[in-house]
């Protein structure tokens, strides 16, 4: 049992060390940094996204407008017709 506490105890001093030493020779703090972090491309995405969410908005509200008018010249040419008899 007690044997069993300390090879646990030291395999998490083995594990934090070897660790350690990977994290820097890999300069894995670096690209942890990187994937966590927004960086500049994840700026111009978003800045990106909201045009489009914009844009979007921009043709949805172009195609009320025409379908508006579409009905409003229906209805004219409607009356003109029944007004020519």
């Amino acid at each position: 049992m007690f044997e069993k506490v300390i090879l646990r105890k030291l395999a998490e001093v083995i594990l934090k060390r070897v660790t350690k030493r990977m994290t820097k020779k890999f300069d894995l703090d670096n690209v942890l940094k990187y994937v966590k972090e927004p960086n500049e491309l994840d700026v111009q995405m978003k800045v990106q996204q909201k045009t489009s969410n914009k844009h979007g908005k921009a043709i949805e509200d172009l195609e009320k407008d025409n379908a508006t008018m579409k009905s409003q010249i229906k209805m004219l040419l409607e009356w003109k017709s029944k007004e020519s008899f």
